[in-house]
Order: structure tokens, then sequence, then C-alpha cells
């Protein structure tokens, strides 16, 4: 009898196998969270790719390809491509006991194209990806290693301006104001124009809140010095240090 469970199971095993391979990479939308699209799938869930959309902006072509050897683990893995623009960052992406998890993020992405959608257009740089691990548990619980840098920060404010490189490190103590949001401190790489010291939550739809502080630097030209002084009084009076609260979030 136990023999012919044993047997049952294993052709169980193939038999979902031999679907997962069949499916078309279609089948996938319907797994998208709220808010993200995958436009025309090509491939099969086991081995295909998609146009990504976040609330209905194109944000690049995902790939993805099955490693059925997790499955002896009881994982769900596929390994991950993310490109934009001619960039690209990959990683691992992990089903285990109801958490996900995304493993091994590295590579880089332009920014232009998400300045332009958030009403920047002419902003420039290049997002970072060093994460060990970005993990979001079954009850929302959210928690990462690693960090991501923005390098080469340059756009416009009346005349053109580099404001220089940033960095943010997810895992910052305390809970999300968000449910189900990765928390992190920002700051700036001490390379440029203005100081940031502030904490970035970010969730899985690309909603972010932003709240600290903003400096002149006593690296700023005088030039530079004027300009920012002038944007940042927008935030109102400083406090004793020159620091200007403020808060940014999505709607």
């Amino acid at each position: 009898m136990r023999k012919l469970i044993l047997l049952a199971l294993l052709g169980l095993g193939v038999f979902l196998l031999v679907v997962l391979v069949r499916l078309p990479a279609t089948q996938l939308s319907q797994f998208a969270p709220d808010g993200i699209g995958l436009e025309s799938p090509s491939g099969t869930v086991w081995h295909g790719s998609a146009e990504v959309l976040i609330e209905d902006w194109p944000a690049g072509r995902l790939a993805w390809r099955f490693r059925p050897a997790a499955l002896l683990q009881l994982t769900l893995r596929y390994d991950l491509g993310w490109s934009v623009s001619g960039e690209e960052i990959t990683g691992t992406l992990e089903v285990v006991r109801g958490a996900t998890r995304l493993r091994n993020l590295r590579g880089a992405l332009p920014i232009a194209p998400l300045a332009t959608r958030l009403g920047a257009p002419g902003w420039t740089g290049r997002l970072e990806f060093d994460l060990d691990e970005m993990k979001l548990d079954r009850n929302g619980n959210a928690g990462g290693a690693g960090e991501v840098r923005l390098v080469g920060l340059a756009g416009r404010l009346g005349s053109p301006l580099r404001l220089g490189d940033f960095r943010w490190r997810p895992g910052t103590p305390g809970n999300a104001d968000r449910p189900g949001a990765w928390r992190g401190f920002a700051e700036d790489a001490g390379d440029g124009p203005l100081r940031l010291r502030s904490i970035l939550e970010i969730d899985i739809r690309g909603r972010y809140r932003l709240s600290g502080d903003l400096a002149v630097s006593e690296l700023a030209t005088t030039s530079e010095a004027a300009l920012l002084g002038s944007v940042l009084f927008a935030y109102g009076t400083p406090d004793q240090e020159g620091r200007h609260s403020f808060v940014i979030e999505s709607r």
C-alpha cells in the first residue's frame, strides 16, 4: 500500500510538472499583484517573458525561468531578469511556506523613465541594486538586506544641477505606515550639494513615502547653494542646523 501511494504521488508530481511546462505565459497575469499588469506574454509559465505595466505605466520587460529542483525543498523558485531601456537587474524569486522572497537582486536601471512618470522629465541617473534579500511574509511583514544606490542624479531646477549620489538600506527598525511596505534609511553619499536624512517606505505596487530632512551641503558652490536654498524654502523655515523637514508620498 505504501509503495502504491508513493507511486501515485510521483505520478501526480510528473503530471503537474508536464502541465507547468505546457501552461502558456498568459496564465501568469491572474497572479500579478493589484496595480501590476503583464502584457504581450510569450513562452510558458516555465520559461517566458512579458511587458510590465505598473499602474498602466510601461515599465520594461520581465523574463523568467522556473527552477524545478527547488520543489524538493518545497519551494517555488524562479530566476528573473527585468530590463528597462537597455539596462537589466536579475534575481531569484522564491515562495515558501506562504512567504515571498527576492534574493540576490543585482544590476542597474535608468531613472529617466521613472522621472518622466513622476512629472519630472529631464532628470537622469541610475538605480544600482545590490540587495541580498527582500522578503514579505504571509502576514504582510516586510524586511530586507543590502542597499539600493541612486548614482549621478542630475537634472534642472531652473538651471542644470547635479545632486550627486544617494543610498537606501532596507531593514530600518520600526513598523512601516503602509502594510506590506519595505522600510529603510535613505541618505546622501556625501559627494554632492544636497544633504538628505530620511526614511523611505515603498510597497510592491511602487507606492512610496519619503520623510526626513534636507539641507544644503558645505560642498555646494555659491550658485548651487542659492538655487537649492530657494527650493528648500518651500519646506518652511530651517532648524538651527539649517535642515528643512519634509514628507513626500505617492497617492
